[in-house]
């Protein structure tokens, strides 16, 4: 067999299995949206990312990493979710969950989350209280 064949074969399989890795897999990660922004007290903030799994849920990074405050946005709840920052990890262009569905404490727990998140969803736009009392904006274009 000759050397051409063999790294066809090798690449064939190796991208037959990369497929079925990602088929397996697909519900951990999140996509970045691109066309997305958010606001941190009615400013752009340029390090801020969004990003959408499967099943429409919308994670936001105030840092775009796993050294910013991350928050869930769950669309069928109406509520704001609140996860650990080592849930996931953040590639370029996407993040990876490590547990679905995301372990979160909901914005509706008054007895661990000590403030009113004060949920306001308008349109193209969620908004919300976040740690520190700051306020946190979405700009969600149609996502």
């Amino acid at each position: 067999m000759s050397v051409v064949k063999k790294a066809g074969i090798l690449f064939f399989t190796v991208f037959i299995a990369g497929l079925i890795v990602i088929a397996l897999s697909f519900q951990h990660w999140w996509l970045e949206y691109v066309g997305s922004a958010v606001f941190l007290n009615d400013e752009y903030y340029a390090k801020g990312k969004v990003f959408r799994n499967s099943q429409g849920e919308i994670l936001i990074s105030t840092n775009g990493g796993n050294d910013g405050e991350l928050y869930v946005y769950l669309p069928s709840q109406k509520l704001i979710g609140f996860p650990n920052n080592s849930q996931f990890i953040f590639l370029p262009f996407c993040a990876y969950n490590k547990d679905v569905p995301t372990p979160v404490v909901l914005s509706s727990s008054a007895a661990k989350i000590e403030w009113d998140v004060n949920l306001v969803e308008h349109g193209e736009w969620i908004e919300f209280t976040g740690f520190g009392g700051h306020r946190i904006k979405v700009y969600r274009n149609n996502i």
